[in-house]
């Protein structure tokens, strides 16, 4: 059971790079498309590795390998368009919680996983939880601008789980046909073809030279910081799934979100606005309950 342990340390360092992230978005970099771009960019770092393991795999396999980063940064950029519209522990643990459901759907006709009835309950309380958690305040969308951004924040919500389900079910099929560094290296290839395209456009040009600027101030090393966080975490999850079941492995999250909770209430203690989180009693009670459901359907899931 490494791969069991493999995925409680990925998410729990995902969990610190998420919430860091979210600091940067509000106070540093706020363009999501060039905070993509360079967390594709770092990515290439791997490829320092590549003396030690990396193959020409087939055309085929090259292909699943580069859209596997293909879509992986593309989930990153919803992700953060999510993040900029929506609380950091409301939000991922709706995105977290469709992942799982989006992967079997993959793994169900590509893979030929197939769930057992106790891996069905957990899901439906997996439903259950992520439903509790994604309750919307109604004072808070009173009006039409509001309103907007909580329908955009969910539209980036599922095209981010669904980019991340699509990613990790091609990494499962590179990971089973070739060396993990070799796929791995190759993925990171992928993960950084699709920012390039960012160049392209004049205005997002413009704010990814922009955004250059922050290594040279002090959010500069806190960038670094939390995308190392997120290189570990990736790497983790990733070699778990070429262990594991991906359906399983992207269903054991519960322990990420506890993670974050706690994370956005030391956080809201001490810089009340640093992350936006609405943390009265009765918001916290229902998150502690929401996370207390979706990790106890996680675990009937992954220890099914």
């Amino acid at each position: 059971m490494y791969w069991i342990t493999a995925v409680l340390i990925g998410h729990g360092l995902n969990a610190l790079s998420y919430v860091l992230d979210k600091v940067l978005l509000t106070k540093s970099i706020k363009n999501p498309f060039a905070f993509t771009f360079y967390i594709g960019l770092l990515g290439l770092l791997i490829v320092v590795a590549a003396p030690w393991g990396l193959f020409l795999p087939s055309a085929s396999l090259l292909i699943v390998d580069l859209l596997a980063g293909v879509f992986f940064s593309s989930a990153l950029l919803f992700f953060f368009l999510a993040l900029q519209t929506g609380e950091t522990s409301r939000i991922v643990p709706f995105i977290g919680g469709a992942i799982p459901v989006f992967t079997y759907i993959f793994a169900f006709f590509f893979l030929q996983e197939r769930l057992t009835s106790l891996q069905l309950w957990g899901f439906i309380v997996l439903v259950i939880g992520t439903i509790l958690m994604a309750l919307e305040d109604k004072k808070k969308i009173s009006n039409l601008q509001s309103k907007k951004l909580s329908r955009q924040k969910w539209l980036f919500g599922i095209l981010a789980a669904l980019s991340f389900a699509l990613s990790f079910g091609l990494s499962k099929i590179a990971f089973d046909y070739q060396p993990f560094l070799s796929a791995f290296i190759w993925t990171r290839f992928g993960g950084f073809f699709f920012p390039v395209l960012f160049l392209f456009s004049k205005n997002l040009r413009q704010e990814i030279f922009k955004a250059a600027l922050v290594f040279k101030e002090k959010t500069g090393l806190m960038y670094l910081v939390a995308q190392t966080f997120g290189a570990g975490g990736y790497i983790f999850i990733n070699y778990a799934i070429s262990l594991a079941s991906v359906s399983l492995v992207n269903a054991m999250q519960g322990v990420q979100y506890v993670f974050i909770l706690v994370i956005a209430l030391l956080g809201t203690i001490k810089y009340p606005n640093l992350l936006k989180e609405n943390m009265s009693r009765k918001n916290l009670l229902i998150k502690i309950l929401a996370v207390a459901v979706i990790t106890a359907g996680l675990s009937l899931i992954a220890f099914s």
